[in-house]
């Protein structure tokens, strides 16, 4: 099983200057590198915490199928599975059962090619 980041995220931040200055009713610019600091330094330490990145990025991922109708990915919630290819065949019935949850449906079921140790 591998995960690429394909297309990393160009902001890994979890918010904005202008969003926090709102929240806390702030109109001066006197400190927005300040903000953006913290903001980076919060965001990071929340994907740290988490073991995950929050930030929209586009990946590609190889995992074996275990015979079963859900595949359940890495990476979640899901936005938009692009394609889904097996054995060099693209396959077309394939949908986000729940994308919140990461899982990736086919109703055909998945084949078995997971290797199991003795």
């Amino acid at each position: 099983m591998s995960l690429t980041i394909t297309t990393a995220a160009a902001n890994l931040r979890l918010t904005t200057v202008t969003a926090l200055k709102a929240d806390l009713g702030d109109t001066a610019a006197t400190y927005e590198s300040l903000y953006d600091a913290m903001i980076l330094r919060a965001s990071a330490a929340i994907d740290a915490y988490c073991h995950r990145a929050f930030a929209r990025q586009t990946y590609t991922e190889v995992m074996p199928g275990r015979g079963n109708v859900t595949l359940r990915l890495a990476e979640a919630p899901l936005s938009t599975v692009t394609s889904v290819v097996w054995d060099g065949t693209t396959l077309t019935d394939c949908s986000s059962d729940n994308a919140g949850a990461g899982f990736l449906h086919r109703t055909a079921g998945w084949p078995w090619t997971a290797q199991v140790d003795p």
